[in-house]
């Protein structure tokens, strides 16, 4: 049976950790998206479960230190009321018996550029950028 190649359409965190795992499998890849670079200029953070940690340590595609990767064992979120007074809402801590985080928290362009620099590294990922997809036809 003939390997095809594969598209994926989108630079951001899934469709870099989607290039890299398929590339594991010597599966040739374009990964369409428009300007990269965007993804590695933002300070803002994402969380992710202990199911989706222990997922990508396994695909061994980056270096999980503390210093990435914060474990948090209490998680709260809030609402803003009208008196500009926040009002928690709901809230979720880690039994101390239970040895899994509740989530991890992580810097977005930090993981990003690891993911970008090892995409580059990849002569079967072929990295197309500064595309825009209007339409997708047979």
């Amino acid at each position: 049976m003939e390997k095809q190649k594969i598209c994926i359409v989108g630079g951001g965190l899934t469709g870099l950790i989607t290039a890299i795992t398929l590339s594991k499998l010597n599966l040739k890849i374009d990964l369409i998206t428009g300007n990269i670079n965007q993804y590695t200029k933002s300070n803002r953070t994402i969380a992710i479960s202990q199911n989706n940690y222990d997922f990508l340590k396994k695909l061994k595609i980056f270096k999980f230190s503390k210093k990435e990767f914060w474990p948090c064992s209490k998680m709260k979120l809030y609402t803003e009321a009208k008196k500009k007074e926040f009002t928690e809402i709901f809230g979720l801590n880690r039994d101390k018996k239970q040895k899994k985080q509740i989530l991890y928290m992580m810097e977005n362009s930090i993981i990003a550029k690891y993911l970008i620099r090892n995409i580059k590294k990849k002569n079967i990922i072929s990295l197309k950028t500064h595309k825009k997809i209007s339409e997708i036809a047979p």
